[in-house]
């Protein structure tokens, strides 16, 4: 795979930056290896994104960040980073020139140990030596400064209301169910055996019984009421369990029958609509945040905070700041009402990741440049070897203020525009002249696509487009808005669109529960800038992450995945 650059380039940063060329060296657009650029050395290897111009002020100091990634030899993951440049610049407006010199170079790797930060550090160093001073087109420079040129991931409007948030103090569960319980059959030719299809974890019902069971782990809970409960733990499981279809779907809950007795029976909290949960172990606990009126709750794995400036608990998930007088309740939202000690965050406090999601700071513009970096799929135009399935007939329905209709009994996202369907499959576009295929790579996409809404649960695919097309190959590119990670109007990255879309997806009863607007809430997500993303609290896996997908067409435990 590799990306192709926007027209003009600025060779200025690559030089300053990279140092691909010496002082005398005037680039060419045809010397231009586009974006991003790839190192390897040793079994190092350096990614470098088209970089970003924070500001070039009176033509005389410029400065800029890109962002990069580093996969150590042996490593299994790339850590992301950012790098910072700054220079002084001499215009030769006659020779239509620019002179750098650079007068200083930064480069960012949060939420590391100092060992493992240092090491990276000299690695990019070792893959990419700085260059003193270099020499670039005038016109190359301002073309790149072109707002419309600006390679940010544009800000949207998210909900910032907050959704039920619970608290406990002994190990819990959070069920949570989109809109009132919904099941189906594990197999189309019985119904002695259902399963949920819009809940969070892995409940069967028993229709003989009229019992539900919930597999936490390797254990089992049982109640007679999915939503009031009370749940227990079950000793042992009916028969009817074991007729669990033998397909990959099931594999893992097969694996746990028969019931294992549990050493703790966790409390299990039900929801029917968006919701999170705070654990404490016991009564809360605090450590003091030097040079700050800040005290995070140190026996929480939760980003907690209380400050005894206004004696208010300020909690973190999904992008978003809460605050409430009491765990219990009532919490408003407090994103952009943060007191000013979040930003005061020592560089050395365990909290610091925190600051990401902190408007103003340099970690959160740091996080907004990770989630513009575009990721690509090259892919040959041969053909496409997948299919759909569709809960009876395909039906579609119109998004309002667009020409577009959407595919609404099937997970896929599937649309009809212009006499035609359109598939957004694992960041790539197909096209086909029916709803049920043949499908092709498609290497055009309708404009009107573009204009679904974000409010919208499809909104995410607006985030796929097409790069570049040959007679052979199609590259298409996506950012993180792919994977629900937006930069909001507060100039934060934040996960999902909040309650907005989770109330379109309480009230879809065609039973698809589309991701990753779903999963605004209900994982924990909190933003890691060592993995360039949101990873989830429950489990350390990313917050996108996808789940097994149980029955013929899955259900609100479905997700696409995106890395």
């Amino acid at each position: 795979m590799k990306r192709y650059g926007i027209a003009g380039t600025l060779a200025l940063l690559a030089l300053l930056c990279l140092g691909l060329a010496p002082v005398s060296a005037k680039p060419t657009d045809a010397a231009d290896p586009g974006w991003p650029r790839l190192f390897e050395q040793s079994g190092h290897r350096l990614t470098v994104y088209q970089p970003q111009v924070d500001s070039w002020a009176d033509y005389t100091h410029i400065q800029f960040r890109c962002a990069i990634a580093v996969k150590k030899s042996g490593a299994k993951e790339e850590r992301f980073g950012v790098l910072e440049v700054e220079a002084d610049t001499v215009v030769n407006e006659r020779s239509r020139e620019v002179t750098a010199h650079p007068t200083r170079r930064e480069i960012r790797f949060a939420n590391l140990s100092e060992t493992e930060e240092a090491g990276l550090r000299q690695i990019v160093d070792q893959l990419m030596p700085q260059r003193q001073t270099a020499i670039v087109s005038l016109d190359r420079v301002l073309a790149y400064l072109d707002p419309d040129q600006q390679p940010i991931q544009p800000a949207v409007e998210v909900n910032m209301q907050p959704p039920k948030i619970f608290h406990s103090s002994r190990p819990a569960i959070l069920l949570i169910f989109m809109g009132e319980p919904e099941f189906k059959p594990v197999d189309k030719n019985r119904t002695d055996l259902m399963f949920a299809v819009n809940a969070n974890w892995d409940v069967l019902f028993d229709t003989a019984k009229q019992q539900y069971y919930l597999l936490n782990g390797s254990n089992w809970l049982r109640t007679g009421d999915p939503v009031k409960g009370p749940w227990a733990a079950a000793t042992s499981l009916p028969a009817v369990l074991s007729t669990l279809p033998a397909t990959e779907n099931w594999k893992e809950v097969r694996a746990a029958i028969p019931a294992k007795p549990g050493k703790t029976v966790p409390v299990v909290i039900a929801a029917t609509e968006p919701a999170e949960l705070i654990l404490t172990e016991g009564e809360p606990s605090y450590t003091p945040i030097a040079g700050t009126k800040l005290m995070q709750v140190a026996n929480s794995g939760s980003p907690l905070f209380l400050h005894n400036g206004d004696k208010q608990y300020y909690f973190l998930v999904a992008g978003r700041w809460f605050r409430a007088r009491k765990l219990e309740g009532p919490w408003s939202s407090a994103s952009d009402k943060l007191p000013a000690d979040f930003a005061r965050i020592p560089d050395n406090s365990p909290a610091v990741f925190v600051k990401a999601s902190v408007p103003g700071t340099q970690e959160a513009k740091d996080a907004v440049l990770l989630a513009s970096v575009p990721t690509t799929t090259s892919v040959s135009l041969a053909s496409v070897e997948e299919t759909v399935s569709y809960d009876g007939e395909p039906s579609f329905s119109p998004i309002e203020g667009t020409t577009v209709k959407y595919a609404v009994n099937t997970p896929a996202p599937i649309f009809w525009v212009d006499n035609g369907y359109y598939w957004c499959n694992q960041g790539t576009w197909l096209y086909s002249a029916a709803s049920s295929g043949p499908w092709a790579y498609a290497t055009t996409v309708p404009a009107a696509i573009y204009t679904i809404p974000p409010s919208h649960p499809m909104y995410n695919v607006t985030y796929v487009r097409v790069q570049t097309a040959t007679p052979t190959t199609v590259v298409y590119s996506q950012t993180s808005g792919y994977s629900g990670e937006y930069v909001a109007a507060t100039g934060v990255v934040m996960f999902g669109m909040g309650l907005a879309a989770g109330a379109i997806i309480a009230n879809n009863h065609h039973h698809y529960y589309y991701p990753p607007c779903y999963y605004s809430y209900g994982r924990a997500a909190v933003y890691n800038h060592g993995y360039g993303g949101y990873v989830s609290h429950y489990g350390g896996g990313y917050a996108g992450a996808a789940r097994v997908a149980y029955g013929p067409y899955g259900g609100a435990a479905r997700t696409a995945t995106y890395n």
